[in-house]
């Protein structure tokens, strides 16, 4: 097997059997292939990382062996069992926007949602200065 550097991940190497590698929840996980089965990749462990089934729906299916590692590095918050509550928040945000007839979004429409955003991670207890505010935006991409 090849060496596995976790740092920036969304896990510890000594639960990487247990949690997914990117949003870091124990959650039973899948072989996610590095390069996918369409693109001949190999099905052996060198080309797995384990993810849940919701982190390996969104996976790059690309033939780059580096992009798996990128994306997962690019994206987790680097907290246990935060990704989906921070998706959640913003989940939630979006819910109380809309647009005029087509419209994008104008600029106080997205001011409001930034405060509001960070206002309500502050209320479910989640610190976006502890996270960092470009992991958080690397979730929520």
């Amino acid at each position: 097997m090849r060496y596995i550097d976790e740092c920036g991940y969304g896990v510890d190497a000594s639960e990487m059997d247990i949690r997914c590698w990117r949003c870091g929840y124990k959650r039973n996980t899948e072989r996610c292939h590095i390069i996918p089965d369409s693109l001949d990749g190999k099905d052996t462990p060198s080309n797995y990382v384990l993810l849940c089934n919701d982190c390996h729906i969104e996976a790059p299916n690309v033939n780059d062996p580096n992009e798996m590692d990128n994306w997962i590095r690019s994206t987790n918050v680097g907290m246990y069992d935060n990704f989906w509550k921070i998706r959640e928040v913003w989940d939630f945000v979006w819910k109380d926007v809309t647009n005029h007839w087509g419209e994008k979004l104008n600029d106080s429409t997205k001011e409001w949602m930034t405060k509001e955003f960070l206002k309500r991670l502050y209320s479910n207890n989640i610190d976006p200065q502890w996270i960092g505010i470009k992991k958080i935006m690397g979730c929520i991409k």
